[in-house]
């Protein structure tokens, strides 16, 4: 995988969301392709810049702890390439799950019945 942008139902094969392993209420999830696949991460933090770029592109900033490694990754060296492309993608699966959980936000408050926007919790 290069550090190019990958199409929604792309990245959404790169990851499943998985449990909190320390029971943190985190959003956690494990990477299942490419050179990372059984990576554990936990996700943090996530905000956007107030400036937009030349390009009209927002940057964003986001925390992350990978929480489980696989025992051959352990020893493992890699180059500042390979972990520019591991950031880039879990920024595209970061933005992925936002997206998906405001889709089901707006759903919900668009039916009528239901209203929730407690974004301090994640809910996947």
């Amino acid at each position: 995988m290069n550090s190019q942008e990958l199409t929604q139902e792309q990245i959404q094969k790169y990851y499943k969301i998985t449990p909190d392993p320390d029971e943190k209420n985190r959003a956690c999830v494990l990477i299942e392709h490419g050179p990372f696949a059984g990576i554990t991460v936990s996700f943090g933090k996530f905000q956007l810049a107030e400036n937009e770029e030349e390009d009209g592109s927002i940057k964003a900033r986001y925390e992350y702890e990978m929480i489980g490694i696989p025992p051959d990754f352990e020893d493992k060296k890699f180059t500042d390439e390979e972990g520019e492309e591991f950031e880039f993608m879990l920024g595209q699966i970061y933005i992925h799950i936002l997206g998906e959980e405001l889709e089901k936000q707006k759903e919900e408050s668009e039916d009528g019945t239901t209203r929730r926007y407690d974004f301090q919790k994640p809910v996947i």
